[in-house]
């Protein structure tokens, strides 16, 4: 019986101290956390302690020496970018005259006008060595007009053009295009050409300026109507003893020697030859 009563007087008390603390009926608030007590339960719920995750710390990483290389590259090109195409720092509109300490007098033009002079020259280069592609010339084989050989054979080179020259009816290259059916006698017909380097160079009376050649349109249609006494081919250039010689078949006959200070053909002896 004494031990009941103790009992219920110990919950009452437990009961009565929750109240005081205006805490709700059988709740206990601990921060932001709601616990409930069952009844009959003893002594008071200790406070709820959350624990937060742990920070991981950040990874540190090294620069590599590959990343620094590229950055200062990429800083070089763009400081030269910005140099050539940025906005000028020198606002000097007009042209300055400035005395030197050798007591001479030196003209120091704006940037504009430097940068105006400069494109004019790019441009004028690139009109030199561009060529202009034309549509109302027929097509030809991808082979040289003089001797006939195609790329990169033996030690030829690449083939270089295409030039545009008007084929005469009389001399018409048929190893390069067909002659067109409806072509009138003693009349041209203007087509692409291809050439090795090497083959110009000692075409006679053929010279280069900046992209064109010279003389080309005249020279092809005579060479066209002489033949190699080597291989019997038309296109040949080179004159030797009354005779005409491709660059290659030159090249290979023992009979003959190109002079390259004169850039002429010249026969060998028989006696010399063996």
């Amino acid at each position: 019986m004494n031990e009941t009563v103790n009992r219920y007087e110990k919950v009452m008390r437990t009961k009565t101290q929750h109240k005081n603390d205006n805490s709700a009926e059988g709740d206990v608030k601990v921060g932001d956390t709601e616990m409930k007590m069952e009844e009959g339960e003893e002594g008071v719920v200790p406070p709820l302690v959350i624990k937060k995750p742990p920070v991981k710390p950040k990874r540190k990483y090294k620069k590599r020496k590959v990343d620094d290389e590229e950055h200062e590259e990429n800083k070089h090109i763009s400081k030269s970018i910005q140099q050539r195409f940025g906005k000028n720092k020198n606002t000097q509109e007009l042209a300055v005259i400035k005395h030197t300490k050798n007591q001479t007098v030196k003209i120091v033009n704006p940037d504009a006008h430097d940068n105006m002079i400069e494109r004019a020259e790019e441009l004028k280069i690139n009109k030199m060595y561009q060529v202009e592609l034309r549509s109302d010339a027929l097509p030809t084989a991808w082979k040289c007009a003089l001797c006939h050989q195609r790329t990169c054979r033996d030690s030829l080179g690449d083939l270089f053009g295409p030039y545009y020259v008007q084929a005469e009816e009389k001399h018409w290259p048929e190893f390069l295009t067909k002659k067109p059916a409806k072509m009138a006698r003693s009349s041209s017909s203007l087509i692409d050409i291809w050439m090795h380097g090497s083959c110009a160079l000692w075409a006679p009376d053929v010279h280069m300026a900046a992209n064109q050649l010279e003389n080309l349109e005249e020279k092809l249609n005579i060479f066209w109507g002489q033949s190699c006494f080597v291989c019997h081919q038309s296109g040949a250039s080179i004159p030797v003893d009354g005779k005409y010689l491709h660059f290659p078949c030159a090249m290979k006959h023992p009979g003959v020697v190109l002079d390259q200070s004169t850039f002429t053909c010249k026969t060998i002896p028989a006696e010399s030859s063996r």
